[in-house]
């Protein structure tokens, strides 16, 4: 998510989000219970169409970009293709701050990307840009050395945060995610709920604490989807983390996601 250009870094623009996790041992309940919701304290919220996403994630065999904390993405959605980087989280009370540079899939925004990935020092600087086709970004990225290392799929319910005098005026989105991870023929799936500023003339920590008290079963939650997936897929590997039948990670296994996130285990 996106802060707004005007607050925007030399090195591109930066996102304004929070996120809280649903912790319930009722998540559907729950998710029910925000999607109904027309008001979040002052602020009034506006439906938006639901949106079917497929993310798929790229490192190095070395691991380059997770030690530097970075997350190169290609995303699937309404027909379109995304390439996203992802960079820099920082956190500032509930929400956080990060580089993103997003663009749809094409030569000229995997040059952008790579050039950036080779400022960082990530990718080895000689090497150009590999050809784009409208086949399998991946095919593309495999000649950068990059292979897929996590790949999910997120039912997005949208909520257009507006002034309460206008509802043209977008200040701030509210999605609501049901995100199902895929590890070869194991699965599993979560549900989180984001908040990202649009303006600057929104307060994303009124938003929250007017949320929680609404809503029951939310919890702050201080990291990504990527690692949360690595956390999951760490867990389900030494059998230690808790599902229901239906896939959705228990209540309880979200004290052992964050102790493997805390430290830095994925």
């Amino acid at each position: 998510m996106r802060r707004n250009a005007a607050s925007a870094s030399s090195r591109g623009p930066r996102e304004v989000e929070a996120a809280l996790i649903v912790r319930s041992e009722k998540p559907k309940e729950v998710v029910g219970r925000i999607a109904r919701l027309r008001r979040i304290g002052r602020y009034r919220l506006v439906p938006r169409p639901v949106q079917e996403i497929r993310d798929r994630y790229f490192d190095t065999p070395r691991n380059d970009l997770g030690t530097r904390r970075l997350a190169l993405r290609i995303r699937e959605m309404d027909g379109e293709r995304l390439l996203t980087l992802k960079g820099d989280l920082r956190r500032d009370g509930v929400s956080t701050r990060r580089l993103e540079l997003e663009a749809p899939w094409a030569r000229e925004s995997l040059r952008r990307v790579l050039g950036e990935l080779r400022e960082l020092d990530v990718l080895p600087k000689a090497r150009g840009t590999p050809p784009v086709t409208a086949a399998d970004p991946a095919k593309a990225l495999g000649r950068l050395d990059l292979t897929e290392i996590q790949e999910r799929k997120t039912r997005r319910m949208v909520r257009h945060i507006v002034d309460p005098d206008d509802e043209a005026r977008v200040l701030a989105e509210l999605v609501i995610d049901s995100v199902t991870y895929r590890f070869g023929r194991r699965a599993a799936r979560i549900h989180e709920v984001e908040v990202e500023a649009k303006t600057g003339e929104v307060d994303l920590d009124e938003i929250v604490g007017a949320l929680r008290e609404r809503v029951p079963g939310l919890e702050e939650w201080a990291y990504g989807k990527l690692p949360t997936g690595k956390a999951i897929e760490l867990g389900l590997t030494e059998g230690t983390l808790a599902v229901g039948e239906d896939g959705v990670v228990e209540p309880s296994a979200y004290d052992l996601l964050a102790g493997y996130l805390a430290r830095g285990e994925v």
